[in-house]
Protein backbone atom coordinates (compact mmCIF):
# COMPACT_ATOMS: atom_id res chain seq x y z
CA UNK A 1 0.00 0.00 0.00
CA UNK A 2 2.72 2.44 0.96
CA UNK A 3 4.66 1.81 -2.24
CA UNK A 4 1.51 2.19 -4.31
CA UNK A 5 0.77 5.60 -2.76
CA UNK A 6 4.35 6.75 -3.26
CA UNK A 7 4.43 5.59 -6.86
CA UNK A 8 1.20 7.44 -7.50
CA UNK A 9 2.67 10.61 -5.99
CA UNK A 10 5.77 10.27 -8.17
CA UNK A 11 3.63 10.00 -11.30
CA UNK A 12 1.65 13.11 -10.28
CA UNK A 13 4.87 15.08 -9.71
CA UNK A 14 6.32 13.89 -12.99
CA UNK A 15 3.28 15.15 -14.89
CA UNK A 16 3.38 18.49 -13.06
CA UNK A 17 7.08 18.88 -13.79
CA UNK A 18 6.60 18.22 -17.48
CA UNK A 19 4.05 21.04 -17.58
CA UNK A 20 6.48 23.59 -16.13
CA UNK A 21 7.97 26.23 -18.48
CA UNK A 22 11.60 25.70 -19.42
CA UNK A 23 12.88 28.64 -17.37
CA UNK A 24 11.27 27.22 -14.23
CA UNK A 25 13.60 24.25 -14.32
CA UNK A 26 16.66 26.42 -14.02
CA UNK A 27 15.56 27.66 -10.60
CA UNK A 28 15.30 24.09 -9.41
CA UNK A 29 18.94 23.28 -10.08
CA UNK A 30 20.29 23.10 -6.54
CA UNK A 31 21.60 19.54 -6.46
CA UNK A 32 24.01 20.05 -3.57
CA UNK A 33 21.08 20.89 -1.28
CA UNK A 34 18.72 18.23 -2.53
CA UNK A 35 20.10 15.63 -0.11
CA UNK A 36 20.45 18.01 2.79
CA UNK A 37 16.98 17.77 4.28
CA UNK A 38 16.94 13.97 4.51
CA UNK A 39 17.85 11.61 7.28
CA UNK A 40 19.84 8.43 7.05
CA UNK A 41 18.51 4.96 6.63
CA UNK A 42 21.61 4.10 8.61
CA UNK A 43 20.82 6.49 11.47
CA UNK A 44 20.17 5.00 14.86
CA UNK A 45 16.47 5.85 14.60
CA UNK A 46 16.19 4.22 11.19
CA UNK A 47 18.12 1.16 12.30
CA UNK A 48 15.91 0.40 15.29
CA UNK A 49 13.37 -1.74 13.46
CA UNK A 50 14.13 -4.30 10.78
CA UNK A 51 17.71 -3.16 10.19
CA UNK A 52 18.45 -6.45 8.47
CA UNK A 53 16.26 -5.52 5.50
CA UNK A 54 17.16 -2.59 3.26
CA UNK A 55 14.34 -1.60 0.93
CA UNK A 56 15.77 0.06 -2.21
CA UNK A 57 12.43 1.34 -3.45
CA UNK A 58 12.29 3.76 -0.52
CA UNK A 59 15.57 5.34 -1.67
CA UNK A 60 14.62 5.31 -5.35
CA UNK A 61 11.45 7.26 -4.69
CA UNK A 62 13.43 10.00 -2.98
CA UNK A 63 16.42 10.18 -5.32
CA UNK A 64 14.96 11.19 -8.68
CA UNK A 65 16.97 11.82 -11.82
CA UNK A 66 17.20 15.41 -12.97
CA UNK A 67 17.59 15.86 -16.71
CA UNK A 68 17.69 18.97 -18.82
CA UNK A 69 14.19 20.26 -19.52
CA UNK A 70 15.06 21.17 -23.09
CA UNK A 71 15.53 17.50 -23.95
CA UNK A 72 12.61 15.06 -24.20
CA UNK A 73 12.35 12.85 -21.13
CA UNK A 74 14.02 9.49 -21.85
CA UNK A 75 12.10 6.29 -21.42
CA UNK A 76 12.33 4.64 -18.07
CA UNK A 77 15.32 2.34 -17.85
CA UNK A 78 14.98 -1.42 -18.27
CA UNK A 79 15.79 -1.95 -14.60
CA UNK A 80 12.56 -1.11 -12.77
CA UNK A 81 14.21 1.04 -10.11
CA UNK A 82 15.87 3.50 -12.52
CA UNK A 83 13.54 6.47 -12.36
CA UNK A 84 14.86 8.36 -15.37
CA UNK A 85 12.88 11.09 -17.03
CA UNK A 86 11.66 12.94 -13.92
CA UNK A 87 12.57 16.33 -15.32
CA UNK A 88 13.24 19.17 -12.92
CA UNK A 89 12.38 17.34 -9.68
CA UNK A 90 14.23 17.50 -6.39
CA UNK A 91 14.02 15.29 -3.34
CA UNK A 92 12.46 18.13 -1.34
CA UNK A 93 9.59 18.35 -3.87
CA UNK A 94 8.19 15.01 -2.76
CA UNK A 95 5.36 14.86 -0.24
CA UNK A 96 6.15 13.86 3.36
CA UNK A 97 6.73 10.14 3.75
CA UNK A 98 5.11 9.89 7.16
CA UNK A 99 6.02 6.41 8.42
CA UNK A 100 8.42 5.57 5.62
CA UNK A 101 11.86 4.61 6.90
CA UNK A 102 14.23 7.48 7.53
CA UNK A 103 17.19 8.04 5.19
CA UNK A 104 20.47 9.60 6.16
CA UNK A 105 21.77 12.87 4.69
CA UNK A 106 24.85 12.39 2.57
CA UNK A 107 28.01 13.06 4.55
CA UNK A 108 29.62 16.06 2.79
CA UNK A 109 32.76 14.24 1.72
CA UNK A 110 30.83 11.21 0.48
CA UNK A 111 28.26 12.60 -1.92
CA UNK A 112 28.44 9.82 -4.50
CA UNK A 113 25.04 10.53 -6.08
CA UNK A 114 25.24 14.21 -7.02
CA UNK A 115 27.42 15.00 -9.99
CA UNK A 116 27.48 17.41 -12.90
CA UNK A 117 26.97 15.90 -16.32
CA UNK A 118 28.50 17.75 -19.23
CA UNK A 119 28.88 14.99 -21.82
CA UNK A 120 26.26 14.63 -24.57
CA UNK A 121 25.05 11.41 -22.97
CA UNK A 122 25.35 9.77 -19.58
CA UNK A 123 25.60 5.98 -19.79
CA UNK A 124 24.60 5.33 -16.18
CA UNK A 125 21.00 6.29 -16.90
CA UNK A 126 20.78 6.84 -20.63
CA UNK A 127 19.57 10.44 -20.26
CA UNK A 128 20.78 12.90 -22.87
CA UNK A 129 21.41 16.57 -22.23
CA UNK A 130 23.19 18.47 -19.49
CA UNK A 131 21.96 18.43 -15.92
CA UNK A 132 22.43 16.70 -12.60
CA UNK A 133 21.89 13.08 -11.73
CA UNK A 134 20.93 11.73 -8.32
CA UNK A 135 21.72 8.05 -8.31
CA UNK A 136 21.10 5.63 -5.43
CA UNK A 137 24.51 3.98 -5.31
CA UNK A 138 23.35 0.71 -3.80
CA UNK A 139 19.71 0.41 -4.86
CA UNK A 140 18.35 -2.88 -6.22
CA UNK A 141 15.29 -3.67 -8.33
CA UNK A 142 12.13 -1.92 -7.29
CA UNK A 143 10.10 -3.73 -4.67
CA UNK A 144 12.79 -6.27 -3.86
CA UNK A 145 14.05 -6.29 -0.27
CA UNK A 146 17.82 -6.71 -0.09
CA UNK A 147 18.77 -8.79 2.94
CA UNK A 148 22.01 -7.38 4.30
CA UNK A 149 23.77 -7.95 7.59
CA UNK A 150 22.39 -6.53 10.83
CA UNK A 151 25.87 -5.87 12.18
CA UNK A 152 29.40 -6.02 10.79
CA UNK A 153 32.80 -5.75 12.45
CA UNK A 154 35.58 -3.74 10.81
CA UNK A 155 38.90 -5.48 11.40
CA UNK A 156 40.96 -2.38 10.74
CA UNK A 157 41.64 1.14 11.90
CA UNK A 158 42.08 4.72 10.65
CA UNK A 159 40.47 6.21 7.60
CA UNK A 160 39.43 2.92 6.02
CA UNK A 161 37.52 1.89 9.16
CA UNK A 162 35.74 5.27 9.12
CA UNK A 163 35.04 4.86 5.42
CA UNK A 164 33.37 1.47 5.89
CA UNK A 165 31.36 2.72 8.87
CA UNK A 166 29.90 5.59 6.82
CA UNK A 167 28.61 3.30 4.10
CA UNK A 168 27.34 0.74 6.62
CA UNK A 169 25.34 3.46 8.33
CA UNK A 170 23.75 4.50 5.08
CA UNK A 171 22.77 0.88 4.52
CA UNK A 172 21.24 0.58 7.98
CA UNK A 173 23.93 -1.78 9.27
CA UNK A 174 25.29 -1.43 12.80
CA UNK A 175 29.07 -1.46 13.15
CA UNK A 176 31.65 -2.79 15.58
CA UNK A 177 35.15 -1.31 15.79
CA UNK A 178 38.18 -3.05 17.20
CA UNK A 179 41.07 -1.07 18.63
CA UNK A 180 44.46 -1.37 20.22
CA UNK A 181 45.57 0.49 23.33
CA UNK A 182 47.10 3.18 21.13
CA UNK A 183 43.77 3.70 19.34
CA UNK A 184 41.48 3.90 22.38
CA UNK A 185 40.43 7.47 21.47
CA UNK A 186 40.59 7.01 17.69
CA UNK A 187 37.92 8.41 15.40
CA UNK A 188 36.77 5.01 14.11
CA UNK A 189 36.16 3.90 17.70
CA UNK A 190 33.91 6.87 18.33
CA UNK A 191 32.03 6.51 15.04
CA UNK A 192 31.12 2.84 15.47
CA UNK A 193 28.05 1.63 17.35
CA UNK A 194 30.24 -0.63 19.49
CA UNK A 195 33.97 -0.98 20.08
CA UNK A 196 36.09 -3.83 21.44
CA UNK A 197 39.66 -3.60 22.73
CA UNK A 198 41.87 -6.32 21.26
CA UNK A 199 45.35 -5.75 22.69
CA UNK A 200 48.50 -3.63 22.97
CA UNK A 201 49.66 -1.11 20.37
CA UNK A 202 51.87 -3.35 18.18
CA UNK A 203 49.75 -4.74 15.35
CA UNK A 204 51.13 -8.24 15.90
CA UNK A 205 49.48 -8.17 19.33
CA UNK A 206 46.21 -6.55 18.26
CA UNK A 207 45.05 -6.07 14.66
CA UNK A 208 46.73 -9.31 13.53
CA UNK A 209 45.23 -11.43 16.31
CA UNK A 210 42.70 -13.63 14.52
CA UNK A 211 41.32 -15.26 17.66
CA UNK A 212 40.65 -11.93 19.36
CA UNK A 213 38.81 -10.55 16.34
CA UNK A 214 36.64 -13.66 16.05
CA UNK A 215 35.87 -13.49 19.75
CA UNK A 216 34.87 -9.84 19.34
CA UNK A 217 32.43 -10.93 16.63
CA UNK A 218 30.92 -13.54 18.92
CA UNK A 219 30.68 -11.14 21.86
CA UNK A 220 28.93 -8.43 19.82
CA UNK A 221 26.86 -10.60 17.50
CA UNK A 222 28.57 -9.32 14.34
CA UNK A 223 27.52 -11.44 11.37
CA UNK A 224 30.30 -10.39 9.01
CA UNK A 225 33.77 -8.85 8.99
CA UNK A 226 35.05 -6.17 6.62
CA UNK A 227 38.87 -6.39 6.64
CA UNK A 228 39.63 -3.05 4.96
CA UNK A 229 43.13 -3.18 3.47
CA UNK A 230 46.41 -4.33 4.97
CA UNK A 231 46.54 -6.31 8.22
CA UNK A 232 44.45 -9.49 7.70
CA UNK A 233 42.66 -8.43 4.51
CA UNK A 234 44.48 -11.01 2.34
CA UNK A 235 45.15 -13.63 4.98
CA UNK A 236 43.65 -16.98 3.99
CA UNK A 237 43.91 -18.31 7.56
CA UNK A 238 41.72 -15.41 8.70
CA UNK A 239 39.13 -16.09 6.00
CA UNK A 240 39.12 -19.80 6.89
CA UNK A 241 38.80 -19.10 10.63
CA UNK A 242 35.83 -16.79 10.03
CA UNK A 243 34.11 -19.39 7.89
CA UNK A 244 34.64 -22.05 10.56
CA UNK A 245 33.11 -19.70 13.14
CA UNK A 246 30.07 -19.07 10.91
CA UNK A 247 31.01 -15.43 10.27
CA UNK A 248 30.93 -13.99 6.76
CA UNK A 249 34.15 -12.57 5.33
CA UNK A 250 33.37 -9.49 3.22
CA UNK A 251 35.76 -10.38 0.48
CA UNK A 252 36.60 -13.28 -1.84
CA UNK A 253 36.20 -16.91 -0.67
CA UNK A 254 39.11 -18.54 1.14
CA UNK A 255 40.16 -20.49 -1.95
CA UNK A 256 40.46 -17.29 -3.99
CA UNK A 257 42.32 -15.49 -1.20
CA UNK A 258 44.74 -18.41 -0.99
CA UNK A 259 45.29 -18.39 -4.74
CA UNK A 260 45.28 -14.67 -5.52
CA UNK A 261 45.99 -12.96 -2.20
CA UNK A 262 49.23 -14.91 -2.10
CA UNK A 263 51.55 -13.19 -4.59
CA UNK A 264 53.50 -16.34 -5.37
CA UNK A 265 50.40 -18.42 -6.11
CA UNK A 266 48.75 -15.64 -8.14
CA UNK A 267 51.80 -15.34 -10.40
CA UNK A 268 51.77 -19.11 -10.95
CA UNK A 269 48.10 -19.00 -11.94
CA UNK A 270 48.65 -16.02 -14.25
CA UNK A 271 51.55 -17.75 -15.97
CA UNK A 272 49.49 -20.93 -16.37
CA UNK A 273 46.70 -18.86 -17.94
CA UNK A 274 49.11 -17.45 -20.52
CA UNK A 275 49.31 -13.97 -19.00
CA UNK A 276 52.66 -12.25 -19.40
CA UNK A 277 54.33 -11.88 -15.98
CA UNK A 278 57.38 -10.05 -14.65
CA UNK A 279 60.31 -12.54 -14.74
CA UNK A 280 61.15 -14.03 -11.37
CA UNK A 281 61.36 -17.07 -9.11
CA UNK A 282 57.88 -18.41 -8.38
CA UNK A 283 58.61 -20.09 -5.08
CA UNK A 284 59.27 -19.45 -1.41
CA UNK A 285 62.88 -18.59 -0.66
CA UNK A 286 64.15 -20.34 2.49
CA UNK A 287 67.17 -18.19 3.38
CA UNK A 288 69.47 -15.34 2.32
CA UNK A 289 71.92 -17.67 0.53
CA UNK A 290 69.13 -19.03 -1.67
CA UNK A 291 67.97 -15.48 -2.37
CA UNK A 292 71.45 -14.54 -3.61
CA UNK A 293 71.60 -17.59 -5.90
CA UNK A 294 68.19 -16.80 -7.41
CA UNK A 295 69.04 -13.11 -7.84
CA UNK A 296 72.16 -14.01 -9.81
CA UNK A 297 70.13 -16.28 -12.11
CA UNK A 298 67.51 -13.56 -12.75
CA UNK A 299 70.10 -10.81 -13.13
CA UNK A 300 70.45 -7.62 -11.11
CA UNK A 301 68.68 -5.44 -10.18
CA UNK A 302 66.02 -7.54 -8.48
CA UNK A 303 63.04 -6.88 -6.22
CA UNK A 304 62.54 -8.88 -3.02
CA UNK A 305 58.81 -8.92 -2.20
CA UNK A 306 56.61 -10.28 0.57
CA UNK A 307 54.19 -12.91 -0.71
CA UNK A 308 51.43 -11.61 1.57
CA UNK A 309 52.52 -8.00 1.17
CA UNK A 310 50.98 -4.74 0.13
CA UNK A 311 51.31 -1.02 0.72
CA UNK A 312 55.05 -1.07 -0.02
CA UNK A 313 55.83 -3.20 3.03
CA UNK A 314 58.19 -6.15 2.76
CA UNK A 315 59.81 -4.86 -0.45
CA UNK A 316 63.50 -4.24 -1.12
CA UNK A 317 65.52 -3.48 -4.27
CA UNK A 318 68.89 -5.19 -4.56
CA UNK A 319 71.72 -4.41 -6.99
CA UNK A 320 74.31 -6.81 -5.55
CA UNK A 321 74.76 -9.96 -3.47
CA UNK A 322 75.30 -7.94 -0.30
CA UNK A 323 72.14 -5.92 -0.86
CA UNK A 324 70.21 -9.14 -1.54
CA UNK A 325 71.30 -10.67 1.76
CA UNK A 326 70.39 -7.55 3.71
CA UNK A 327 67.18 -7.05 1.75
CA UNK A 328 66.08 -10.62 2.44
CA UNK A 329 66.54 -10.24 6.18
CA UNK A 330 64.80 -6.85 6.42
CA UNK A 331 61.96 -7.79 4.04
CA UNK A 332 61.11 -11.00 5.92
CA UNK A 333 61.17 -9.21 9.28
CA UNK A 334 58.94 -6.39 8.02
CA UNK A 335 56.53 -8.83 6.34
CA UNK A 336 56.13 -10.88 9.51
CA UNK A 337 55.42 -7.79 11.59
CA UNK A 338 52.95 -6.31 9.07
CA UNK A 339 51.18 -9.44 7.77
CA UNK A 340 52.09 -12.27 10.17
CA UNK A 341 53.68 -14.01 7.16
CA UNK A 342 57.43 -13.82 6.45
CA UNK A 343 57.51 -15.56 3.05
CA UNK A 344 59.22 -13.59 0.26
CA UNK A 345 60.05 -14.15 -3.41
CA UNK A 346 62.39 -12.51 -5.93
CA UNK A 347 61.57 -11.03 -9.33
CA UNK A 348 63.29 -8.81 -11.87
CA UNK A 349 63.19 -5.14 -10.97
CA UNK A 350 61.79 -3.19 -13.92
CA UNK A 351 63.21 0.33 -13.94
CA UNK A 352 60.89 3.29 -14.57
CA UNK A 353 57.76 1.42 -15.67
CA UNK A 354 54.19 2.63 -15.30
CA UNK A 355 52.06 0.97 -12.63
CA UNK A 356 48.56 0.31 -13.99
CA UNK A 357 45.81 -1.51 -12.14
CA UNK A 358 42.38 -2.77 -13.16
CA UNK A 359 39.37 -2.75 -10.82
CA UNK A 360 37.10 -5.81 -11.03
CA UNK A 361 33.97 -6.87 -9.18
CA UNK A 362 32.52 -10.38 -9.14
CA UNK A 363 29.57 -12.17 -7.58
CA UNK A 364 28.98 -15.71 -6.38
CA UNK A 365 26.96 -16.52 -9.51
CA UNK A 366 29.95 -16.46 -11.87
CA UNK A 367 29.67 -12.88 -13.11
CA UNK A 368 32.70 -10.59 -13.21
CA UNK A 369 32.92 -7.00 -14.52
CA UNK A 370 35.71 -4.53 -15.23
CA UNK A 371 35.25 -1.10 -13.65
CA UNK A 372 38.06 0.78 -15.36
CA UNK A 373 41.75 1.23 -14.71
CA UNK A 374 43.84 3.44 -12.44
CA UNK A 375 47.26 5.04 -12.83
CA UNK A 376 49.40 4.40 -9.72
CA UNK A 377 52.92 5.24 -10.90
CA UNK A 378 53.70 8.05 -8.45
CA UNK A 379 55.31 6.14 -5.59
CA UNK A 380 57.83 6.67 -2.85
CA UNK A 381 59.41 3.79 -0.93
CA UNK A 382 57.45 1.45 -3.24
CA UNK A 383 54.18 2.87 -1.93
CA UNK A 384 51.68 4.83 -4.00
CA UNK A 385 51.10 8.47 -3.09
CA UNK A 386 49.14 9.85 -6.06
CA UNK A 387 46.60 7.85 -8.04
CA UNK A 388 44.18 8.76 -10.80
CA UNK A 389 41.44 7.38 -13.01
CA UNK A 390 41.36 6.87 -15.87
CA UNK A 391 45.07 6.42 -16.66
CA UNK A 392 46.41 9.22 -18.90
CA UNK A 393 47.95 8.67 -22.34
CA UNK A 394 46.94 5.03 -22.40
CA UNK A 395 45.44 3.10 -25.29
CA UNK A 396 42.16 1.55 -24.19
CA UNK A 397 42.37 -1.53 -26.41
CA UNK A 398 45.23 -3.41 -24.69
CA UNK A 399 43.89 -2.57 -21.22
CA UNK A 400 40.41 -3.82 -22.04
CA UNK A 401 41.88 -7.00 -23.49
CA UNK A 402 43.90 -7.67 -20.35
CA UNK A 403 40.87 -6.85 -18.20
CA UNK A 404 38.77 -9.39 -20.10
CA UNK A 405 41.40 -12.11 -19.71
CA UNK A 406 41.75 -11.30 -16.00
CA UNK A 407 37.98 -11.44 -15.51
CA UNK A 408 37.82 -14.81 -17.28
CA UNK A 409 40.63 -16.18 -15.09
CA UNK A 410 38.88 -14.99 -11.94
CA UNK A 411 35.60 -16.54 -13.12
CA UNK A 412 37.30 -19.91 -13.59
CA UNK A 413 38.70 -19.62 -10.09
CA UNK A 414 35.25 -18.96 -8.64
CA UNK A 415 36.25 -15.46 -7.56
CA UNK A 416 33.63 -13.49 -5.65
CA UNK A 417 33.66 -9.83 -4.50
CA UNK A 418 36.11 -7.03 -5.25
CA UNK A 419 39.61 -7.37 -6.63
CA UNK A 420 42.39 -5.42 -8.35
CA UNK A 421 44.72 -6.73 -11.06
CA UNK A 422 48.08 -4.92 -10.92
CA UNK A 423 50.47 -4.67 -13.87
CA UNK A 424 53.68 -2.99 -14.92
CA UNK A 425 53.77 -1.29 -18.32
CA UNK A 426 57.15 -1.01 -20.01
CA UNK A 427 58.33 1.80 -22.26
CA UNK A 428 57.39 -0.32 -25.29
CA UNK A 429 53.78 -0.52 -24.11
CA UNK A 430 53.96 -4.17 -23.06
CA UNK A 431 52.27 -5.28 -19.85
CA UNK A 432 53.61 -7.63 -17.20
CA UNK A 433 51.34 -9.13 -14.53
CA UNK A 434 52.31 -8.25 -10.96
CA UNK A 435 49.57 -9.53 -8.66
CA UNK A 436 45.89 -9.57 -7.76
CA UNK A 437 44.89 -7.72 -4.60
CA UNK A 438 41.89 -9.54 -3.15
CA UNK A 439 40.71 -6.53 -1.16
CA UNK A 440 39.62 -2.94 -1.36
CA UNK A 441 42.45 -0.67 -2.48
CA UNK A 442 43.49 2.55 -0.74
CA UNK A 443 42.88 4.30 -4.05
CA UNK A 444 39.38 2.91 -4.67
CA UNK A 445 37.93 6.42 -4.29
CA UNK A 446 39.10 7.61 -7.71
CA UNK A 447 37.11 4.82 -9.36
CA UNK A 448 34.08 5.75 -7.28
CA UNK A 449 34.34 9.39 -8.30
CA UNK A 450 34.37 8.71 -12.05
CA UNK A 451 31.77 5.92 -12.06
CA UNK A 452 29.38 7.12 -9.34
CA UNK A 453 29.56 3.71 -7.61
CA UNK A 454 30.05 2.96 -3.93
CA UNK A 455 32.52 0.07 -3.95
CA UNK A 456 32.20 -0.60 -0.22
CA UNK A 457 28.43 -0.97 -0.57
CA UNK A 458 29.04 -3.25 -3.57
CA UNK A 459 31.39 -5.35 -1.45
CA UNK A 460 28.85 -5.74 1.32
CA UNK A 461 26.02 -6.59 -1.04
CA UNK A 462 28.12 -9.10 -2.98
CA UNK A 463 29.11 -10.75 0.31
CA UNK A 464 25.40 -10.98 1.18
CA UNK A 465 24.90 -13.06 -1.97
CA UNK A 466 23.48 -10.51 -4.40
CA UNK A 467 24.12 -10.76 -8.13
CA UNK A 468 25.89 -7.98 -10.00
CA UNK A 469 22.78 -7.23 -12.03
CA UNK A 470 21.13 -6.07 -8.79
CA UNK A 471 24.20 -4.30 -7.39
CA UNK A 472 25.26 -2.32 -10.45
CA UNK A 473 23.36 -0.10 -12.89
CA UNK A 474 22.63 -1.61 -16.32
CA UNK A 475 25.41 0.45 -17.90
CA UNK A 476 28.56 1.67 -16.20
CA UNK A 477 30.29 4.72 -17.62
CA UNK A 478 33.33 6.84 -16.75
CA UNK A 479 32.66 10.56 -16.47
CA UNK A 480 35.48 13.08 -16.04
CA UNK A 481 38.80 12.47 -14.32
CA UNK A 482 39.69 11.93 -10.64
CA UNK A 483 43.03 12.32 -8.84
CA UNK A 484 43.84 11.26 -5.27
CA UNK A 485 46.72 12.32 -3.03
CA UNK A 486 47.68 10.57 0.18
CA UNK A 487 48.65 12.94 2.98
CA UNK A 488 51.25 11.32 5.24
CA UNK A 489 52.84 12.42 8.49
CA UNK A 490 56.37 12.26 7.16
CA UNK A 491 59.34 14.33 6.10
CA UNK A 492 58.53 15.61 2.59
CA UNK A 493 62.11 15.16 1.39
CA UNK A 494 63.34 11.93 3.00
CA UNK A 495 59.88 10.32 3.37
CA UNK A 496 60.65 9.25 6.94
CA UNK A 497 57.60 8.98 9.26
CA UNK A 498 57.05 11.98 11.53
CA UNK A 499 54.94 10.88 14.53
CA UNK A 500 53.55 13.41 17.00
CA UNK A 501 50.43 15.18 18.21
CA UNK A 502 48.23 17.00 15.70
CA UNK A 503 48.14 20.37 17.40
CA UNK A 504 46.15 21.74 14.47
CA UNK A 505 44.21 19.67 11.96
CA UNK A 506 41.79 21.72 9.87
CA UNK A 507 40.59 20.20 6.61
CA UNK A 508 38.17 21.72 4.08
CA UNK A 509 34.69 20.22 3.91
CA UNK A 510 33.92 18.04 0.92
CA UNK A 511 31.30 18.38 -1.80
CA UNK A 512 30.08 16.48 -4.84
CA UNK A 513 33.35 16.87 -6.78
CA UNK A 514 35.90 16.31 -4.05
CA UNK A 515 36.17 14.56 -0.72
CA UNK A 516 38.63 14.05 2.12
CA UNK A 517 38.83 10.79 4.01
CA UNK A 518 40.60 10.68 7.36
CA UNK A 519 40.76 8.80 10.63
CA UNK A 520 42.17 11.70 12.62
CA UNK A 521 40.97 14.85 14.29
CA UNK A 522 42.75 17.73 15.99
CA UNK A 523 44.56 16.73 19.18
CA UNK A 524 45.07 13.08 18.25
CA UNK A 525 48.48 11.43 18.34
CA UNK A 526 50.13 9.99 15.23
CA UNK A 527 51.90 6.97 16.69
CA UNK A 528 54.92 5.09 15.28
CA UNK A 529 53.06 1.77 15.42
CA UNK A 530 51.08 2.09 12.18
CA UNK A 531 51.20 3.53 8.67
CA UNK A 532 51.40 7.35 9.04
CA UNK A 533 48.54 8.04 6.58
CA UNK A 534 46.68 11.13 7.83
CA UNK A 535 44.12 11.58 5.08
CA UNK A 536 43.27 11.06 1.41
CA UNK A 537 42.18 13.97 -0.76
CA UNK A 538 40.25 13.08 -3.94
CA UNK A 539 39.13 15.56 -6.60
CA UNK A 540 37.01 14.98 -9.69
CA UNK A 541 37.09 17.32 -12.68
CA UNK A 542 35.70 17.44 -16.17
CA UNK A 543 39.27 16.98 -17.41
CA UNK A 544 42.56 15.76 -15.97
CA UNK A 545 43.92 19.31 -15.85
CA UNK A 546 40.89 20.52 -13.94
CA UNK A 547 41.18 17.66 -11.43
CA UNK A 548 44.90 18.32 -10.86
CA UNK A 549 44.32 22.06 -10.35
CA UNK A 550 41.48 21.35 -7.95
CA UNK A 551 43.63 18.94 -5.94
CA UNK A 552 46.42 21.51 -5.66
CA UNK A 553 43.94 24.07 -4.32
CA UNK A 554 42.54 21.54 -1.87
CA UNK A 555 45.97 20.58 -0.52
CA UNK A 556 46.99 24.22 -0.19
CA UNK A 557 43.86 24.89 1.90
CA UNK A 558 44.75 22.24 4.50
CA UNK A 559 45.96 23.59 7.85
CA UNK A 560 47.99 20.92 9.67
CA UNK A 561 50.47 21.55 12.49
CA UNK A 562 52.45 19.16 14.67
CA UNK A 563 54.00 16.33 12.63
CA UNK A 564 55.62 17.15 9.30
CA UNK A 565 53.54 16.23 6.27
CA UNK A 566 54.28 15.36 2.66
CA UNK A 567 52.03 18.15 1.34
CA UNK A 568 55.02 20.15 -0.01
CA UNK A 569 56.07 17.08 -2.02
CA UNK A 570 52.54 16.52 -3.31
CA UNK A 571 52.25 20.14 -4.44
CA UNK A 572 55.64 19.93 -6.17
CA UNK A 573 54.64 16.73 -7.96
CA UNK A 574 51.25 18.08 -9.06
CA UNK A 575 53.00 21.15 -10.46
CA UNK A 576 55.73 19.22 -12.28
CA UNK A 577 55.42 19.63 -16.09
CA UNK A 578 56.08 15.92 -16.69
CA UNK A 579 53.28 14.88 -14.36
CA UNK A 580 50.86 17.41 -15.83
CA UNK A 581 51.65 16.05 -19.28
CA UNK A 582 50.94 12.48 -18.12
CA UNK A 583 54.56 11.41 -18.60
CA UNK A 584 54.69 9.37 -15.40
CA UNK A 585 56.67 6.37 -14.20
CA UNK A 586 57.49 4.77 -10.86
CA UNK A 587 60.81 6.62 -10.56
CA UNK A 588 59.40 10.11 -11.07
CA UNK A 589 58.97 10.84 -7.35
CA UNK A 590 62.74 10.56 -6.83
CA UNK A 591 63.31 13.16 -9.56
CA UNK A 592 61.04 15.86 -8.08
CA UNK A 593 62.73 18.41 -5.83
CA UNK A 594 60.85 19.89 -2.87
Amino acid sequence: MRRARLLKNVEILRRRASALPADAHESLRTPAKAHASGRGRGSREGAEAGADVYTPVDECLRMLTFVDASHPSPRQHAAPNRLCGTAGLQARSLPPRRKVRAWRPAVPEFVFCARAVTAPSWPLCGAAGAGYIFWPAFAGPRGAAVHVFKKILIANRGEIACRVIRTARRMGIKTVAVYSEADAEALHVQMADEAVAIGPAPSAQSYLQIEKIIQACKDTGAQAVHPGYGFLSENQAFAAALRKAGIKFIGPPRKAVAAMGDKIESKKLAKAAGVNTVPGHLGVIPDAAAAVKIAREIGYPVMIKASAGGGGKGMRIAHSDAETEEGFRSATAEAKNAFADDRVFVEKFVEQPRHIEIQVLADAKGNCVYLGERECSIQRRHQKVIEEAPAPNLARGPVVGIAQRAAEALQRLGYDNIGTVEMLMGEDGSFGFLEVNTRLQVEHAVTEMVTGLDLVAAQIRAAAGEALERILPPRIGVEGHAVQARIYAEDPRRFIPSPGRLTRFRLPRGNADWRIETGYREGMEVTPFYDPLLAKAVVRGRSREEAISGLRDLLAAMDIEGPKTNIPFLLAMLGDPRFRAGEVHTGLAAEVTV
